[in-house]
């Protein structure tokens, strides 16, 4: 008997560590695939991937040292994507509960800046926008954030605030995607596809196999006599 139930105990062990490399692998997958689109900017679909990780992820929200790394990337990641698609309200919406990620937190710090300079606000928005983004980059600066990017943003934006509360006119609002501008094929009606020239770094194996002249790499000169 007591043979037996070593033997279910061991086939119970393997069963689940069987489930668990399936979920594991599921959920790698998933994570693969958002973020390949989000490589290329498809916002939605890698929203839509990280969302259906998560909900994989549901039951171990439960246990915080549980794939605490996975869910921590998964809401940097959606952060980061609700920033690009410009949901500055959305992501405010929560600003009173501030994670602990300062990758996120300072995310919320830009987006507190695009949203005080959207192309219809007002004067007092503007500085109302200003106000709530030195706030949020001064939290990241008091909890010890070293990164350029968090205090240069910081005296920036103390110095765009004085200075539009002395009556300056705003900076212009952002772009419409922090994406930047779309691009476009760089051709006219007067270049052709073969007058673009694309230069693509060689490998040093490929290099080694061309037969152009190498400096220094003749005999020496011999004199004569």
């Amino acid at each position: 008997m007591s043979a037996a139930y070593r033997y279910l105990v061991v086939a119970l062990v393997v069963g689940a560590l069987a489930v668990a490399s399936v979920a594991a692998a599921v959920i790698e997958r998933g994570m693969a695939a958002a973020q390949r689109d989000l490589a290329v900017a498809n916002l939605e679909a890698a929203d839509r991937g990280y969302a259906a990780v998560e909900r994989r992820l549901g039951p171990t929200a439960r246990v915080p040292w549980l794939l605490a790394g996975t869910h921590a990337e998964i809401a940097a990641r959606r952060t980061a994507i609700r920033y690009w698609r410009a949901d500055y309200a959305e992501l405010l919406r929560g600003e009173a509960t501030l994670p602990d990620d300062p990758g996120v937190r300072l995310t919320l710090a830009n987006a507190a800046y695009r949203a005080g300079l959207r192309a219809d606000a007002s004067p007092q928005q503007v500085l109302d926008g200003l106000d709530r983004a030195i706030a949020l980059y001064a939290g990241l600066l008091r909890d010890g954030d070293d990164r350029e990017d968090v205090a240069y943003n910081y005296e920036f934006l103390v110095t765009l605030r004085a200075l539009v509360e002395e009556g300056a006119e705003p900076v212009g609002a952002p772009l419409e995607s922090p994406l930047g501008q779309e691009g476009a094929q760089p051709l006219d009606d007067e270049t052709g596809l073969d007058d673009v020239q694309i230069y693509v770094p060689m490998m040093q194996d490929d290099r080694d196999t061309v037969d152009d002249p190498t400096p220094g790499g003749d005999p020496p000169i011999r004199r004569r006599g």
